[in-house]
């Protein structure tokens, strides 16, 4: 796990970012909060792994599936990201360990509830359902949970989005901390997560209009 890797990696795309887009980032300052927590995506595009590394003021361990430990070359490319593997087809213990080791150290885990790449009428962000990982999670650490909307990074599908002309506006919205209680409810942080969502997207799309990811 390599810290100047990701931040390594993270300069190098910055300025294809800077140059190509002019990302809308409201409430930056609830993901720049110290200690650890969960942040708790929604997935629409690839590229939000990228748009997300941008724009969050903290380094993400991301959590990716172990089918892309079979390309060797994207393997040690995720590796370098700090990411930890998941095997989705079995209970997976050892992931689970792993992302609570990094959050008892105060790191700052990123997941895609969804399970996948949605689309917009699917995605959370409009009432699709998502996996209660990052609930139990949350539950077994004690890390809060910063629920997260990011929209519009699709466009990068097109060539002419990575032309130098800060045309591409995605966006992206941090939500409040939300507490999982290590004797509570899950079912009441799922809601609260739920909401949350909902409550995100309208109000990125009050700022950023007719995007469609």
């Amino acid at each position: 796990m390599s810290d100047f890797s990701y931040r390594l990696i993270r300069a190098i795309g910055y300025p294809i970012f800077w140059i190509t887009a002019r990302p809308i980032v409201l409430h930056a300052d609830r993901a720049a909060r110290t200690g650890a927590y969960i942040l708790a995506s929604n997935h629409l595009s690839p590229y939000d792994v990228p748009g997300l590394m941008a724009v969050t003021p903290r380094n993400l361990d991301f959590l990716s599936i172990v089918e892309m430990l079979k390309n060797p070359i994207v393997a040690k490319f995720f590796r370098m990201m700090n990411c930890t593997f998941v095997d989705r087809g079995r209970a997976d213990p050892s992931a689970a360990q792993g992302l609570s080791s990094r959050l008892r150290r105060g790191r700052v885990v990123a997941m895609f509830p969804e399970a996948g790449i949605r689309t917009e009428e699917t995605s959370v962000i409009n009432g699709g359902t998502f996996k209660p990982g990052c609930i139990r999670l949350a539950q077994l650490t004690g890390a809060p949970i910063i629920p997260c909307v990011i929209v519009g990074t699709s466009i990068y599908r097109k060539f002419s989005s990575w032309y130098p002309f800060r045309a591409v506006r995605f966006g992206v919205i941090y939500g409040n901390a939300i507490q999982v209680a290590p004797e509570g409810d899950p079912a009441v942080a799922t809601e609260q997560l739920r909401v949350a969502y909902l409550d995100l997207y309208r109000e990125l799309r009050q700022t950023v209009p007719g995007e469609k990811s």
